[in-house]
């Protein structure tokens, strides 16, 4: 809506944005992903996963020892997983079009910085969990399950937290940094 906004008003065309409009377009979104997330609940839902890892040592038969591991998860199949990983890859390349296509704008309205710092920082740790996904039970031999449903909770997390802390902590800073004004008893205005 901004990007239109401004390449109307370079023209001098008057622009009329329709609120509900961009709402329902928001609406919308969530919609789908809420119901993505509920068909996949309902289709294939979490339950608990047993997975055995050979290892080298020996138990005290003289036999190999079986290490067994558990976890929360669908089924075996990556498809939920994948599809996920498709949506958010949608997103990312949404917004890098639409960061590049603001890039213009006026500095006051313009955040186009801290939305490509947001797609860098969403793409790296989408990279991660990728590889995690792909390769976290080949590289991390040892309870293997857990580990890697702790590592994948850990880079969701940060990857919000690094997100909101992007796009948050300039906006703070910046209200932080205005001069602000207050009234006194006697009625003038200081300046702080």
């Amino acid at each position: 809506a901004i990007n239109h906004l401004f390449n109307q008003a370079m023209r001098n065309r008057r622009v009329t944005i329709d609120k509900k409009k961009l709402y329902r377009t928001v609406a919308a979104v969530m919609v789908c992903v809420v119901v993505y997330v509920i068909l996949w609940t309902a289709i294939d839902p979490p339950t608990k996963q047993a997975k055995t890892v050979l290892t080298n040592a020996v138990n005290d038969g003289g036999g190999s020892t079986v290490q067994m591991s558990y976890s929360c998860a669908s089924s075996d199949s990556p498809f939920w997983s994948i599809a996920a990983m498709v949506y958010l890859m949608v997103l990312l390349l949404t917004a890098t079009v639409m960061a590049t296509q603001s890039r213009n704008v006026d500095a006051s309205f313009n955040e186009t910085k801290y939305l490509a710092a947001m797609i860098y920082s969403h793409f790296l740790f989408m990279l991660l969990r990728v590889l995690l996904f792909f390769f976290g039970d080949k590289v991390i031999k040892i309870n293997s399950g857990a580990v890697v449903a702790g590592v994948m909770s850990l880079f969701l997390s940060l990857d919000a937290m690094i997100c909101m802390g992007i796009y948050f902590y300039p906006k703070f800073r910046h209200a932080r940094n205005q001069n602000t004004f207050s009234m006194s008893a006697r009625g003038t205005i200081d300046r702080r």
